[in-house]
């Protein structure tokens, strides 16, 4: 009995032992963070906020368009209520102009979206109004509008991988995209810069993504259209209190190869918070 006891004995303290290394390690951890987060703020970019990422995870930090917390945002429950047809509690959350509501598809690939932290879209999965990149549907897609409205209400960018036709994205390859407007950023072109480098530092290039609405499409709003233009710090006040749908995207793109460009947003999704929220 007393070796038996003796056994347990050593157990629990190993248990003990470890735990107590676990804590030192996370204390190691969040000392790290805040000395990166102070010589940022020193350095005057306190748009970008770097994500510490341990050494041993063998990741390089990934840059972050930083959320503006002081703008009007939809609740989670409203974008879920929205999304089955139903009204949402606060006003202006949802327009009959702008298509929201799930098929059982897309519900499919949106609960997806929430686990994985992006969004992936595939040419035939969209509704036909309006197409980008030769075949990309976004403000007719509900599944589009639902995710992007979800990401806002997280205050996180929004990550898109669209795929192309034929097997591994033949052809030109699969579309990644950065949306940063559901951040609300205060400065823009920061903003936009954060994503670009941390896209850069997982491998691939993105590019400033010109939007070109046609005539006559579901998309079109009652204001007048921003500017193609890089987006201007006044044009993000403006925003502040404006559902999403109401504001233009602010958004990087891509091509490269399917395994790529899911790695790589799913990279991006880890390192800014978007992933496993629900």
């Amino acid at each position: 009995m007393l070796r038996v006891r003796g056994r347990r004995c050593s157990r629990l303290n190993l248990k003990v032992l470890a735990c107590r290394a676990r804590q030192l390690l996370q204390l190691g951890a969040l000392a790290t963070l805040l000395l990166v987060l102070g010589e940022s703020a020193a350095r005057g970019t306190a748009c970008v906020a770097p994500v510490a990422v341990s050494a041993a995870e063998g990741h390089v930090e990934l840059p972050a368009p930083k959320a503006n917390l002081q703008a009007w945002r939809p609740t989670r429950d409203d974008v879920e209520r929205i999304s089955r047809g139903k009204r949402a509690k606060a006003r202006g959350t949802g327009s009959k102009a702008v298509p929201h509501r799930l098929d059982s598809d897309e519900r499919e690939a949106f609960e997806r979206a929430k686990l994985k932290g992006f969004l992936e879209l595939r040419n035939e999965g969209l509704r036909s109004s309006s197409t980008k990149f030769g075949w990309f549907s976004r403000g007719g897609s509900p599944l589009w509008n639902t995710y992007r409205n979800w990401c806002d209400a997280l205050a996180v960018p929004m990550i898109c991988v669209n795929k192309a036709d034929g097997p591994g994205g033949a052809g030109s390859g699969d579309q990644l995209l950065l949306d940063v407007s559901t951040v609300r950023p205060a400065e823009p072109e920061q903003a936009l810069e954060a994503a670009r480098e941390a896209a850069l530092r997982c491998g691939v290039t993105l590019l400033l993504d010109e939007l070109d609405e046609p005539e006559g499409s579901e998309t079109e709003l009652e204001e007048e259209p921003f500017s193609q233009e890089s987006p201007s710090s006044s044009e993000s006040a403006a925003a502040l209190s404006l559902p999403i749908h109401k504001v233009r995207e602010m958004s990087l793109s891509g091509a490269c190869p399917r395994s790529e460009a899911k790695g790589i947003a799913a990279r991006l999704a880890a390192a800014w918070g978007s992933a496993n929220r629900r």
